[in-house]
């Protein structure tokens, strides 16, 4: 079986906010989809990012959110990976450019992102290798069973990141029956 690379993993839908935008507006966005990070964007084309580190790093300046624009405080290193970039190739260039998100990206075209939680959520006390494989199968074509190896067949959502037993494949994502419905 081949590596799992971030087009397994990788978040399709993710937030974008743009250059002129307030922090403030930047925040009620984040707050509203529930994410800790946003892509900042000029038109399709990303030129960083903003954090809840950079929005609180702002609060502690004592600047204003309403006023202060999305430009003046975001990250311009938008760090980037192909989405064949194995999961260990995620965390070294996590460590490297001290980044919570990594945007996917093959030429010009963003694909999704992956963030320090998702990664650590989808890899943390998975099975390696063929194991990987064969519980990702169980857990969509028979959620209510567990593994020889006794790990869970609990899997994540691709839409909201969450655990679930009934995932269900809906237009190439795994999705839970709370995404189903949206």
């Amino acid at each position: 079986m081949a590596e799992l690379t971030l087009r397994d993993v990788m978040t399709r839908d993710f937030v974008g906010v743009s250059e002129s935008d307030t922090v403030h507006g930047a925040v009620t966005v984040m707050r509203k989809e529930g994410v800790q990070d946003a892509v900042v964007l000029r038109g399709r084309e990303p030129v960083g990012t903003i954090t809840a580190g950079d929005i609180l790093d702002l609060l502690v300046e004592g600047k204003d959110t309403e006023t202060t624009t999305v430009d003046e405080v975001m990250q311009r290193d938008v760090p980037t990976l192909g989405s064949d970039a194995a999961l260990g190739d995620v965390a070294t260039k996590m460590l490297s450019t001290n980044s919570d998100l990594i945007l996917v990206a093959n030429n010009d075209d963003v694909l999704g992102v992956i963030t320090a939680s998702e990664l650590a959520r989808y890899t943390w006390g998975r099975p390696d290798g063929p194991e990987a494989e064969r519980a990702v199968e169980e857990n969509v074509t028979n959620p209510n069973t567990t593994t020889e190896e006794g790990y869970s067949n609990q899997s994540i959502c691709e839409a909201c990141g969450s655990l679930s037993r009934d995932l269900v494949n809906v237009n190439g994502q795994l999705l839970c029956p709370d995404c189903r419905e949206m």
